[in-house]
């Protein structure tokens, strides 16, 4: 086929081949003299490979982040993100209709993303539903929704599973996962929360994990807070120290312990 202009192509051909050749031209319409084939169009455009190679690496979260905006997001199009503890993020700046961030946790420990946080500005929030978690060694897309003017976000760690399925080894699992057929886990592992010496009243958030200990330094009421919601069944281990047989009011019917013991706290429907 004869050189010709693209636009003459498109609008004649219902087929274009790769040895086509459109010449390029500056903004007055003058010929620029440059010349290009189809196939160097396709391979330009969509090539073969997608690549997100804009990362940026910010200093280590030392707080929760409101409003977050490190250095280079305005060009990132991925964030390697590491914390000294937990820490949210209720909020990223540089949002604009439909761009994407890839978000990795490159750290040791969680990142939770907060829903409808109100301590980041509007615009900068998650409109994800509910906090999410962004555990060591994984990773999230969130794309900017520029109706609503939030983050939303795709490809989470919220899963479901049926079968059989087999867990070896060090596995975690965040956000809400449901697991159905036959589940063996061979090893398992829990972080320990150690809450300390006692004052004289404490209270055991099950927030801050499923495995607790707390050491009973004087005479303490003991209660509990942030049992999982009406429907759900909880557990709750606490190891207890109590050598010098301080006086210890427990919540309800429960037994007095021992100088040191393992209590096993159970809340059914959010009781």
């Amino acid at each position: 086929m004869a050189d010709r202009e693209l636009n003459e192509i498109i609008n004649t051909e219902t087929t274009i081949a790769d040895a086509d050749i459109f010449y390029l031209e500056d903004q007055s319409d003058s010929w620029a003299g440059a010349k290009i084939t189809w196939a160097n169009i396709k391979a330009t455009l969509f090539g073969n490979t997608f690549g997100l190679t804009a990362f940026i690496s910010p200093a280590q979260i030392t707080s929760n982040q409101n409003d977050y905006n490190p250095s280079g997001l305005s060009t990132a199009a991925a964030l390697r993100l590491s914390t000294d503890s937990s820490r949210n993020i209720t909020g990223i700046q540089g949002g604009s209709a439909g761009r994407m961030l890839f978000i990795h946790n490159i750290g040791s420990y969680n990142i939770v993303f907060k829903n409808e946080d109100s301590n980041s500005t509007a615009g900068y929030r998650f409109a994800i539903g509910a906090d999410v978690t962004l555990g060591a060694g994984t990773g999230y897309f969130i794309q900017y929704d520029g109706t609503s003017s939030r983050w939303r976000m795709f490809g989470s760690n919220f899963g479901s599973l049926g079968g059989d399925n087999v867990w070896t080894g060090d596995n975690t699992f965040s956000g809400d996962n449901t697991f159905s057929g036959s589940v063996v886990i061979e090893t398992t592992k829990q972080p320990v929360n150690a809450i300390g010496n006692s004052g004289a009243t404490e209270t055991i958030d099950y927030d801050n994990g499923n495995v607790q200990s707390i050491t009973i330094s004087e005479a303490c009421t003991i209660q509990f807070s942030n049992w999982p919601a009406s429907g759900t069944e909880g557990k709750l281990i606490l190891y207890v120290t109590n050598t010098s047989a301080h006086a210890v009011v427990w919540p309800g019917s429960m037994s007095p312990p021992d100088a040191t013991m393992r209590l096993v706290c159970y809340s059914i429907d959010g009781s």
